[in-house]
């Protein structure tokens, strides 16, 4: 008999090891599909988020158009007599504000006639007057404006029932309004 140095050993049967390497091809073809799955999945989230941002923005901008043609349009008005206020525009305690149809595009929806946005654009405005709660006419029957000073309170309304909300406190001191409305305070509600 040889010395175990010197035999050569048989070729070992490898029918164990048959299809291992089928179950590692599997294994890892499921890591990368869960892999892929899940990347996909957060672009798909950020592609959303992204979406959404665009539409508050375009909401935003349509709240702050609304409040620029209130603005405006509070330059021609006057009160009774050439009087330096606004309780045209303002009810008492601010219980029924009042959504004046004078102010260009106020509660005119896509579609409609007068819509002041480019066609395609989904966005529009409400606005209201509201007399200021230290206006001595605050609680006054029927509404009386006694510091020139009102708040525009504007809603911009957006797709997927998007609604930005601000307001803006204005006063002037002249009637006719010969400069422009000086803006006090702005802010998003």
């Amino acid at each position: 008999m040889l010395p175990r140095s010197h035999m050569v050993d048989a070729p070992r049967s490898r029918d164990a090891e048959r299809g291992s390497t089928l179950i590692v091809a599997l294994i890892t073809l499921t890591a990368l599909f869960s892999i892929g799955s899940v990347a996909m999945l957060a672009v798909k989230s950020e592609m959303s988020s992204v979406g959404q941002t665009r539409i508050d923005t375009e909401t935003l901008y349509a709240a702050e158009s609304g409040a620029a043609a209130a603005l405006e349009y509070l330059r021609g008005q006057c009160g009774a007599g050439g009087e330096v206020n606004f309780s045209a525009f303002v009810n008492q305690s601010n219980a029924n504000p009042q959504h004046p149809p004078g102010i260009m595009g106020n509660l005119v929806q896509p579609g409609a006639v007068g819509y002041p946005f480019p066609p395609g654009t989904l966005v529009w405005y409400d606005v209201s007057i509201l007399n200021n709660k230290t206006d001595t006419g605050f609680a006054s029957a029927g509404g009386v404006d006694n510091d020139a000073r009102v708040t525009l309170h504007v809603v911009g309304h957006g797709p997927n029932r998007t609604a930005v909300t601000i307001e803006v406190e204005v006063y002037t001191t002249t009637c006719p309004v010969v400069t422009p409305l000086l803006v006090m305070g702005w802010r998003q509600l």
